[in-house]
């Protein structure tokens, strides 16, 4: 097959870069950028970094998990596909630690989990799943159901029509290369499928998230509308109010012009002296003189 041949010196080449790995940090971030430049082949090595792990000694592994979790967490806002490459593999390379290691290696592991869930490596249902495959012996431990895993139920339902057809054109009489290549290339559609429905699940959470934002703002333009008709219907009813007041004042103005008008036009007869007033009362007294007899 001449994919499984093109592919055997990138397998050998990473195999060697495995064996000589250490626990410095030089050694760890250098062979994590060296798997970051091979994406197009990453579900196949991290199936060969499970291998490995399981074939360490309890005293060798935890190096391995160095450099999944500096894969994981270098890549995991710019190219989904390590992390979902590395998901499964890692999650049995855990109860592998769980059943061969001592607890101090145990307690490391927990803490990089803790420290995957907080940095939101993976959901919180996937999280908590790969931490209990280090306090059970049931390796096959199912994850909890959240909304998340019940929004995708429907997603997943989809796609298994998908995988029956790949099954289906994976079953049809083709040359052997062919059938080979796409027999090998079936990680890396799952792996595209996973981060294609996390994709999904983001922009739904986005949408939500806008679709409240949207009805807040309705809702407070609503109201600014209420209260600017409210405003105008005060300063309309203030409008008449000041007409009134000043029709007011220009009847009163008009009535003090009038009166001031009529009392200045009025002429007023002039007072008797006293000399007619004394001449006016002799005349009219009755006389005191005798009579002549």
């Amino acid at each position: 097959f001449f994919f499984l041949n093109s592919f055997q010196p990138m397998a050998e080449q990473f195999l060697e870069r495995l064996r000589s790995l250490s626990e410095s940090q030089q050694s760890v971030q250098s062979l994590s950028l060296w798997i970051q430049h091979q994406k197009d082949d990453i579900p196949q090595l991290a199936q060969i970094w499970l291998q490995e792990v399981r074939q360490q000694e309890p005293g060798q592994k935890l190096k391995f998990f160095f450099v999944a979790n500096d894969v994981v967490m270098s890549t995991r806002k710019t190219n989904p596909i390590f992390r979902s490459a590395f998901q499964e593999p890692v999650r049995l390379a855990l109860a592998d630690a769980r059943d061969r290691c001592d607890q101090n290696i145990v307690t490391q592991l927990q803490k990089m989990l803790g420290m995957w869930g907080e940095r939101e490596v993976y959901p919180a249902h996937v999280i908590e799943h790969l931490q209990a495959q280090l306090r059970h012996r049931d390796a096959n431990i199912r994850p909890v159901q959240t909304d998340d895993e019940t929004m995708l139920q429907s997603a997943r339902a989809a796609l298994q029509s998908s995988r029956d057809l790949k099954a289906m054109f994976a079953a049809l009489p083709v040359p052997d290369p062919t059938r080979a290549a796409v027999d090998w290339r079936l990680p890396q559609i799952d792996a595209g499928q996973t981060a294609t429905r996390e994709c999904a699940n983001r922009a739904a959470a986005a949408a939500a998230e806008h679709e409240k934002a949207l009805a807040y703002l309705l809702g407070a333009l609503q109201h600014h509308r209420q209260a600017s008709a409210q405003t105008e219907d005060q300063l309309e009813a203030c409008h008449v109010a000041v007409a009134r007041v000043s029709a007011t004042r220009k009847g009163l103005r008009t009535c003090i012009e009038r009166i001031q008008d009529s009392s200045t036009n009025v002429s007023l007869a002039p007072l008797p002296s006293s000399a007619a007033l004394l001449g006016d009362l002799s005349a009219s007294a009755p006389s005191d003189s005798p009579r002549s007899v």
